[in-house]
């Protein structure tokens, strides 16, 4: 189990990596823990159907696009996160920023941002998430829940590395598969090596 300072002393000791060359496309998300008995829980959201969405219907963290009005980065992450999942972030819920990352298929530079909230705090889904759900950090340490699973990306067949979260919900891959494996590696688990 992962207590909550173990997060805060490893992200307050990781200096992120920031991607210097600026793509078009840029995106931000939060990672958002809250405490619970079994130790840190890791908020999750399956994003709703949609057609034009090229992530619809996957598990992801609540954020996306930077917009003009944005600041920046994080100010896209709190925004996006409210608009969401109607939780209110400020500075002081911030412990740290994980390293960006690229879509490999798509090209967008991702910014993830680490926050811990209240555990009373209500999620309420707005209409861009078909559900939301808490998942205990133990669980994603689970190292058989790790492995190289197939999916379907628009009519492709892909082999990508993967967490299975449970039998009724799509595969954790992708971007957020990445960060999750960042910070697992970041609070000490060493998941499988990323492809």
């Amino acid at each position: 189990m992962i207590a909550m300072e173990e997060i805060r002393t490893a992200l307050n000791c990781h200096h992120p990596q920031l991607l210097e060359q600026q793509l078009d496309r840029r995106a931000a998300v939060a990672l958002l823990l809250r405490p619970a008995a079994n130790g840190a829980e890791m908020l999750f959201i399956q994003r709703a159907s949609h057609p034009l969405d090229p992530w619809s219907g996957n598990l992801g963290f609540p954020g996306g696009s930077i917009e003009e009005e944005d600041k920046n980065s994080l100010s896209a992450a709190i925004r996006e996160t409210s608009e969401e999942v109607g939780l209110s972030l400020s500075q002081e819920h911030l412990v740290g920023r994980l390293d960006d990352l690229h879509g490999i298929r798509i090209p967008v530079q991702v910014s993830c941002y680490v926050f811990i909230v209240n555990a009373l705090q209500q999620v309420y889904c707005n209409e861009e998430v078909e559900h939301s759900f808490w998942w205990p950090v133990t669980k994603l340490q689970e190292q058989q829940r790790h492995g190289i699973h197939q999916v379907d990306w628009h009519g492709n067949m892909l082999d990508v590395p993967g967490i299975v979260i449970a039998d009724n919900l799509p595969l954790l891959w992708g971007l957020t598969y990445r960060f999750v494996s960042q910070f697992l590696t970041l609070v000490g688990t060493k998941p499988l090596p990323l492809l």
